[in-house]
């Protein structure tokens, strides 16, 4: 039988990937040096770890570092997946069903894991016991975003320009995670005149931002929170689940004198990165959600 050989040249006016410069039909590929030039390969297939059997998509995955648990939602129902990807539906309380969920995780006052998951609705897992609703009659239960900072939880008040945290119950005289009833809640972010889009800690620091701008508050160890002078940043956030974190910075989609733009902030000051993608950032009319 004859050898076939195979070669490394890709024939363009047959290979679609390789004669083509789109990025969309480029999609997970990379380049490789032969001695022929550089050939563009299509990286083989993945591997299905785990399958929730839900029928509909995920709203959100989460590896929860404290508890060593990856927390995986979808079609609001709440699930722990083991090593070698094998469901356990904790759900006891249901997230939304569409939604990108937000997840936060923290710790009791005796360091026991405690994670709150927002899209909506809030709930939480008590180090991966099942997903529950507060009880406290304070609760936002219609976060979409919370967060963690010094032992407390945080989370907004959507369509308003407020956030509330957690607090001392006076009942147990404990710094409770799950106890929203503070004298002090909740706290308005009132130096734009527009509501909050989203609600993100960075650098021991709370950041509101809203459509018109950033907020930005500290922990001073009284109020407990208070806003820094002159800590306002006029980049309204556009797409509240493009905010990034990462190199140590914060990236995100926001609008600037009204043009659409991605910034990375420098300290507090947004420096704009997108230049080369202007155009097709003003093309975008509106953004797809879950």
């Amino acid at each position: 039988m004859p050898k076939l050989k195979f070669s490394d040249i890709p024939y363009y006016n047959a290979d679609q990937i390789a004669g083509s410069l789109d990025a969309d039909d480029m999609f997970n590929c990379y380049l490789e040096q032969t001695p022929e030039g550089i050939s563009i390969r299509r990286r083989p297939g993945l591997t299905l770890f785990a399958d929730l059997a839900t029928g509909t998509p995920g709203q959100g995955l989460f590896y929860w570092e404290a508890a060593n648990l990856v927390i995986a939602v979808s079609n609001g129902q709440v699930f722990t997946l083991n090593s070698s990807g094998t469901p356990t539906d904790i759900t006891d309380d249901a997230l939304n069903t569409t939604g990108v969920v937000k997840f936060s995780d923290g710790s009791r006052l005796d360091g026991s894991p405690f994670l709150y998951m927002a899209n909506g609705k809030l709930a939480y897992s008590d180090n991966g016991g099942n997903s529950t609703y507060p009880t406290d009659a304070a609760t936002p239960t219609t976060a979409d975003h919370v967060v963690y900072l010094n032992l407390r939880f945080l989370a907004n008040v959507p369509g308003t320009n407020q956030f509330l945290f957690t607090d001392t119950d006076p009942s147990t005289t404990i710094l409770e995670p799950d106890y929203w009833s503070s004298s002090d809640n909740p706290i308005t972010a009132e130096s734009q005149g527009d509501d909050l889009t989203g609600l993100y800690v960075f650098l021991e620091e709370i950041y509101a931002w809203g459509s018109q701008g950033l907020e930005v508050w500290q922990d001073d160890g009284v109020n407990p929170f208070s806003s820094i002078p002159q800590a306002t940043t006029h980049a309204g956030l556009e797409a509240p689940d493009s905010v990034t974190i990462a190199d140590n910075t914060v990236f995100a989609l926001v609008v600037i004198d009204g043009t659409r733009c991605v910034i990375r902030l420098a300290g507090r000051t947004p420096q704009v990165i997108s230049d080369s993608i202007e155009r097709v950032l003003l093309t975008m009319i509106q953004f797809p959600t879950l």
